[in-house]
């Protein structure tokens, strides 16, 4: 192979790299690249990002490939997408929409952010894209989300998106050897209409 054919090999591959599904300010999300699973094994394992996420079991490269290539029958029940830091130029996290219920048209939020980017303000963003995505593209009625009370970050940037507190379940998450309530939020496309009027 010739340098130049060479070249232009790897800047293709630079460019499938880096595509974005979903366009941020400072982060861009992503299709899944299996390329970076064990980035994404790391993050499943780690102890600061598992916390709050109900992952009491160790996850292995194996099962996760597997989890991120199975295919759903009937339907698909969830997109995941990696969030892409632009001025660093890599992933630093996993967000999406899960447990899509087409009949009902709701789906469940979720995102997940190496900690050294936490606190930065990337959730808000991430969390107001996957929204807008959920409502324009996707045709969903409501998304909604289960946030331990412990986890103070994210019941706080779900409000700032927009989301609203349903109900509170006593006593319903095991962290850290205590029991918190688990924290139930939605945001109807009717609101989210509202608010983009507003």
């Amino acid at each position: 192979m010739s340098e130049p054919n060479k070249e232009k090999d790897e800047g293709e591959k630079k460019d499938k790299l880096v595509v974005p599904f979903l366009k941020g300010e400072n982060v861009d999300l992503l299709p899944i690249n299996l390329d970076h699973l064990n980035l994404y094994t790391k993050w499943f394992n780690l102890e600061e990002m598992r916390r709050y996420s109900r992952m009491e079991f160790p996850q292995t490269k194996e099962q996760i490939k597997k989890n991120f290539s199975t295919d759903d029958k009937g339907g698909k029940q969830g997109v995941t997408l990696e969030i892409w830091h632009k001025k660093d130029k890599k992933p630093i996290g996993l967000a999406g929409l899960n447990h899509i219920n087409w009949f009902n048209r709701n789906a469940n939020i979720f995102l997940t952010i190496e900690p050294n980017y936490q606190q930065r303000k990337i959730g808000t963003q991430v969390g107001k894209m996957l929204v807008d995505y959920g409502f324009l593209e996707l045709n969903l009625e409501k998304i909604h989300s289960s946030i331990i009370e412990a986890n103070e970050g994210s019941w706080k940037t779900a409000e700032k998106i927009g989301f609203s507190l349903e109900v509170e379940l006593k006593d319903e998450a095991f962290v850290d050897g205590k029991y918190y309530s688990e924290k139930k939020y939605g945001i109807f496309r009717e609101e989210w209409l509202s608010s983009k009027k507003n």
